[in-house]
């Protein structure tokens, strides 16, 4: 298991019933796959990560948004050389940190402005989840279903022949892609 895994071996086997370890090997490997493939689609880490020195270009706007979120914490925020420090309202002096939905890119707000400039923002700070989100994991738990149950059932969406006729779900049936569009990385311009 890798510690970026979005779900755990036990609960996939739970959902397969399986009491035997004879696909552990197996099934940690799709967990793996599965949870790069996510990472990777969503286009961002969900694990709470440790980011320093970020470079970004000031916007010349009240409003930042760093690369990774949920922001969690901040520890330094310098716009030009100049350190800015945290406020604890909206209305202070320094930058604020919003609150923010789940999947939302997080929002730092600073009256001074993130002047224009290259690279000149540079923020250290800590985003991710501390637990995986349920629906995020139960995803996870999903594709790796899918994928492992496609070793010995290959995955026919549809078949006809005559009256007879077989559909299999795919991964937009059992929902995955609807919940890896709400993870995927919305990107602020």
């Amino acid at each position: 298991m890798a510690s970026s895994d979005l779900c755990t071996l036990a609960d996939v086997k739970e959902l397969l019933d399986e009491t035997t370890t004879d696909y552990d090997a197996d099934l940690n490997l799709l967990i793996d796959a599965a949870s790069e493939f996510i990472e990777q689609f969503c286009d961002r880490a969900f694990y709470t990560t440790t980011y320093t020195s970020e470079k970004y270009d000031g916007n010349g706007e009240d409003d930042f948004w760093p690369h990774n979120y949920p922001v969690t914490a901040i520890s330094s925020l310098a716009i030009s050389g100049s350190t800015v420090t945290a406020s604890a309202d909206y209305s202070g002096s320094g930058y604020f940190l919003y609150d923010r939905p789940q999947n939302a890119p997080s929002r730092i707000h600073y009256d001074g402005g993130f002047s224009e400039g290259h690279q000149n923002v540079v923020i250290s700070y800590t985003a991710g989840y501390a637990t995986i989100p349920s629906d995020l994991a139960q995803a996870c738990r999903d594709l790796v279903i899918w994928k492992f149950k496609q070793r010995k059932e290959p995955g026919i969406k549809s078949e006809r022949i005559g009256n007879y006729s077989y559909t299999r779900g795919d991964l937009e049936a059992a929902g995955v892609m609807t919940v890896l569009q709400i993870y995927k990385r919305k990107w602020v311009l």
